[in-house]
């Protein structure tokens, strides 16, 4: 089709100074008697035409909307107190466990001592009754074999009544007062043991003082002044997770069958330089707006674009076909600000057409109004 030229004449210069001329006259004071004037048309060499015909193309929607971190975590503190001191700044680059601002932590303190003093006085409580625990062993070892000494003697009539039931009785002392060692020193080994638990409590609520970040990102916001009293229903930043970007877009309510996860579309944020990057459908929200009657639609940017929360971009989403004319680009002429082509008539007079463009792509440009399949376009020879 673009290499079918033919020869035909064409309208140049003299078309446009007849056309000069004949306003000229219409404006003389002079009046002109009634007749027909002749146009005489310039010949003029080969041109190239070609003969426009419709074309299935791809239909696509340009979405606007914004740019926002895929994943985006609220930081607030797990205890309340007041805040001390602020270490991060929006815009800074944070790493996980990065400590962003410290709580006042004087209260806190105070537990951490007072429970390292319980558990230092459970610990010696403990040492204490492991001597009495010992001592308390021994007496009735020494006990249980006198006791067995003296119980062989009264059988063979040696000793006394008396003096067995004494030997038995100091026994018997022995055991209860080792029972109660070994007692002893389970209460005391509970006390540590709660002690030691509260120290950790203690230590917990020291480190909840410190507000850190919970994955490598940026600070996108930061809510609040050192201050200001704080609690855990309280934000202080908003960290958005690095590299990790989307595009949330809107969508007139019209496409919405046609919008479908996974589909690659082309995105631009020109702000950050990022243009004819492809980014992918990662969700479709299922409710409408009902005042805009739109839906939106979130697309993943690529790890190349190099864009920050909050920033403006375009989506290029195709919602269908559509039957339309292209033509070689260079068949385009701008005249006085206007995109136009020459259309060859039946007795091949070229006429100047001005024409909506659409788009353009491998040297081709789409016509969407001006000119209608089965017309002829000059492109070459417009000189």
């Amino acid at each position: 089709m673009m290499n079918n030229f033919k020869k035909i004449k064409r309208l140049g210069g003299a078309v446009a100074a007849a056309i000069i001329a004949l306003v000229l006259l219409g404006g003389c004071s002079e009046k002109i008697k009634p007749g027909t004037v002749e146009v005489k048309r310039k010949k003029v060499g080969p041109v190239g035409v070609v003969v426009a015909k419709a074309e299935k193309s791809p239909l696509y929607y340009v979405a606007t909307g914004t740019v926002a971190a895929r994943e985006t975590a609220t930081v607030s503190p797990q205890i309340m107190g007041r805040l001390l001191e602020v270490k991060v700044r929006e815009g800074d680059a944070v790493k996980k466990g990065q400590i962003l601002a410290l709580v006042d932590d004087s209260e806190v303190q105070a537990r951490v001592k007072a429970a390292e003093g319980m558990v230092s006085e459970a610990k010696s409580a403990l040492q204490e009754v492991e001597a009495a625990v010992e001592q308390a062993r021994s007496g009735k070892e020494l006990a249980e074999k006198t006791f067995e000494r003296f119980k062989k003697l009264y059988e063979e009539k040696i000793v006394s009544q008396q003096e067995f039931d004494e030997v038995k009785t100091r026994y018997e002392v022995a055991v209860k007062d080792y029972e109660r060692a070994l007692s002893k020193r389970e209460q005391v080994r509970a006390k540590l043991v709660q002690a030691e638990a509260a120290l950790e409590r203690a230590k917990v609520y020291l480190e909840y003082t410190k507000v850190v970040a919970p994955f490598d990102g940026v600070v996108a916001k930061k809510f609040v002044d050192p201050g200001v009293l704080v609690s855990p229903a309280v934000p202080l930043f908003r960290i958005d997770r690095s590299g990790t970007y989307r595009l949330d877009v809107e969508v007139p309510e019209t496409h919405y069958s046609q919008v479908k996860v996974g589909q690659v579309v082309s995105v631009e944020v020109p702000s950050a330089g990022f243009f004819g990057g492809r980014g992918k459908v990662v969700r479709v929200v299922p409710s409408l707006d009902p005042m805009s009657r739109s839906f939106t639609v979130k697309i993943s940017l690529p790890p190349s674009a190099k864009v920050e929360s909050g920033m403006f971009g375009r989506a290029r989403i195709r919602v269908g076909t559509r039957e339309s004319v292209f033509l070689p680009e260079k068949a385009l002429l701008r005249v006085g600000g206007y995109e136009g082509v020459f259309v060859l008539n039946e007795e091949n007079v070229a006429r100047f057409v001005m024409v909506r463009t659409g788009e353009r792509a491998n040297g081709r440009v789409e016509i969407l109004s001006g000119v209608v399949p089965g017309q002829r376009v000059v492109v070459d020879g417009t000189e």
